[in-house]
């Protein structure tokens, strides 16, 4: 139950941190009001930095419950979910660390590189890397608890879908095809429901 109020006050709060601050136009334009709004933005991604580990703690509570977890599927799958947490981490936290410095020095071309918002950038790269080992780890853990009953079957259901849209996300990314590489957003959209269902499952189970 903790684990899904964590994951939700979490993830919730990324929506509250964009409405605060979107940048737009071009990249130089983007730069530009990411530097005036440097604290709201650095918010966001420490915000973001604290998704990962909540997902994982979520997924290992609800790994308790799967009787039907193979030794080997589950060491591999607990690898790719470590994977996936290295990765997104770096990128994460390379925009509350690493960037803001960057951005100040006001070397646009260094920048760029290492700015969140261009798909070109290294820690897009990481990103989009990271959901793709998260979603082999999600496939491993997750796919035999569709054939169960109850809670587990219907989260089951949304991780995999989830990370069969991470997997073609991150083909997308790597064929530059920008419409196959969105499935990133529905991937993401898809995994809101799994924490207030951990909730609701925890409640229901208290003694």
């Amino acid at each position: 139950m903790r684990s899904g109020i964590i994951f939700s006050i979490v993830l919730f709060s990324w929506p509250l941190f964009l409405a605060l601050f979107q940048p737009r136009g071009s990249e130089e334009e983007q730069l530009n009001s990411i530097l005036t709004h440097l604290f709201i933005y650095k918010l966001q991604f420490v915000n973001a930095f604290l998704i990962g580990p909540s997902l994982i703690y979520m997924m290992l509570v609800q790994l308790q419950k799967n009787p039907r977890g193979g030794r080997i599927y589950t060491k591999m799958g607990k690898m790719f979910l470590a994977l996936y947490l290295v990765s997104v981490s770096i990128s994460y936290g390379s925009q509350f660390i690493l960037f803001p410095g960057l951005l100040k020095t006001g070397l646009l071309e260094q920048t760029k590189v290492w700015y969140f918002g261009s798909f070109s950038s290294i820690p897009y790269f990481f990103n989009q890397w990271g959901y793709f080992f998260w979603a082999l780890g999600a496939l491993l853990l997750f796919s035999r608890g569709i054939r169960l009953k109850g809670m587990l079957k219907y989260l089951s259901l949304l991780y995999v879908a989830s990370a069969i849209l991470s997997i073609l996300a991150f083909v997308g990314f790597i064929l530059h095809h920008k419409a196959i590489n969105s499935m990133t957003l529905i991937s993401g959209l898809l995994l809101i429901p799994t924490g207030v269902m951990t909730f609701i499952w925890g409640f229901r189970e208290r003694p």
